[in-house]
């Protein structure tokens, strides 16, 4: 795991306004409600970034890639479930669908890609 803190604390920043661009890009859909953990999204990629760069040094252009890559799978996601993803720990209620598990194995097979690429 990452434990730069500037490289987490960027990680968190972008997650936050990847859910605000998210809820604004499904608004007009009538969607339902639902929740994503992003705290867990962010820090299984920290994860997978700390086994490849164990110096702590992530080059930008992967973080953008990254960030780039996460962000597009939120919109589908919401497009195709015709849902507003709200960050999961700033929901009240236990009672909102949970899509953390479909992001976190699209992120995966999106890193497995990624590892045979540059190997």
């Amino acid at each position: 795991m990452i434990t730069h803190p500037k490289v987490s604390l960027i990680l968190s920043l972008i997650a936050m306004s990847l859910s605000l661009i998210t809820l604004g890009v499904v608004y007009l859909q009538k969607p339902q409600l639902a929740t994503v953990d992003m705290g867990q999204l962010i820090n299984r990629q920290a994860a997978q970034l700390g086994q490849q760069y164990t110096d702590g040094k992530v080059p930008t252009a992967v973080m953008q890639h990254i960030i780039s890559d996460l962000k597009e799978q939120m919109k589908e996601l919401a497009k195709e479930q015709k849902t507003i993803l709200l960050t999961k720990g700033a929901v009240l209620s236990g009672s909102l669908p949970d899509y953390t598990d479909l992001l976190n194995e699209s992120l995966k097979q999106w890193n497995e890609e990624q590892e045979k690429e540059e190997g």
